[in-house]
């Protein structure tokens, strides 16, 4: 059985406002990019954020 939600996707689309305002392929967008990854990882597998897991197949 799967569970699924959008936590994730609710808690990424709170930090992009600054890099989708900047121009894909410039060096401030590249540099948003890289801090919104690092916000999202900080939210990973953490109580308040969201739960990655995976399974072997």
């Amino acid at each position: 059985m799967a569970i699924c939600d959008d936590r994730e996707a609710q808690i990424g689309a709170s930090h992009r406002a600054q890099m989708d305002a900047l121009l894909s392929g410039t060096p401030e967008h590249t540099q948003a990019h890289r801090r919104y990854v690092e916000t999202l990882r900080s939210y990973r597998n953490r109580d308040g954020g969201f739960w990655v897991t995976a399974t072997d197949g």
